[in-house]
């Protein structure tokens, strides 16, 4: 029977360290540290935090990009 509960990533996979630094709500990607989101539709544009979050880095993230990278890896590991 299904709980509607979403298959746990292993701790170590690519998909728990991304869920640990990132959340997605609604059509909005958001940082897990300072709550700082931005739109899907921006998922080409660099992820602005908020000023003096600790998750940001120099190098330019983008987020949802990211993720549809883990995801076909994820995916491909499955076949």
């Amino acid at each position: 029977m299904d709980s509607g509960n979403p298959i746990p990533a292993p701790e170590s996979s690519p998909l728990a360290s991304w869920r640990q630094r990132w959340d997605i709500v609604d059509e909005r990607v958001s940082c897990r540290v300072c709550t700082a989101s931005h739109s899907v539709e921006d998922a080409r544009k660099p992820f602005t935090h908020h000023h003096g979050c600790s998750a940001a880095s120099v190098a330019i993230q983008l987020p949802m990009l990211e993720l549809a990278k883990v995801m076909r890896e994820e995916l491909s590991a499955m076949s």
